[in-house]
């Protein structure tokens, strides 16, 4: 059923990794660089980061997650999976940017974005969408035992 709390917190979480590619994850005054969710953008060229994939990975997981609600089990696992993936996201970021920031002679010259921080909330929200999911499943399971 589409009109449960969960299907409400997974589109959150949706909705949180898709503006990630919008707001910058850092940008450094020294290089001119923004980071952003898809890639470096600098003035005079365009350098390959690898979290757009993965970004588009968890947001497809996430979808697929909504429009399994007949069948809990998978829809658990998929919330979980999309969990680690979203874990993956975060630990991808700090490397790469830490990567970046090591080469960096002054390191103050980073301003970290909002775009860092969303991940951590699309992962409480698929938590919160998580427990929800199991709760329905109790639920079910004790109304078959009174049967």
């Amino acid at each position: 059923m589409l009109q449960r709390i969960q299907t409400l917190f997974l589109s959150g979480a949706i909705v949180l990794i898709g503006l990630m590619s919008l707001w910058p994850l850092a940008t450094i005054a020294e290089v001119d660089y923004t980071i952003f969710g898809g890639g470096f953008t600098a003035s005079q060229n365009l350098l390959p980061f690898p979290m757009s994939f993965i970004g588009y990975l968890i947001m497809a997981t996430l979808l697929v997650t909504i429009f399994l609600f007949k069948d809990r089990k998978r829809q658990l696992l998929l919330g979980r999976m999309s969990y680690v993936l979203i874990l993956a996201y975060i630990v991808v970021a700090s490397i790469s940017l830490e990567g970046v920031i090591s080469g960096l002679s002054d390191r103050n010259a980073v301003s970290y974005g909002i775009s860092l921080f969303l991940p951590l909330l699309a992962l409480g929200l698929v938590h919160l969408a998580n427990r929800g999911i199991k709760r329905d499943e109790e639920l079910v399971r004790s109304l078959d035992r009174l049967r």
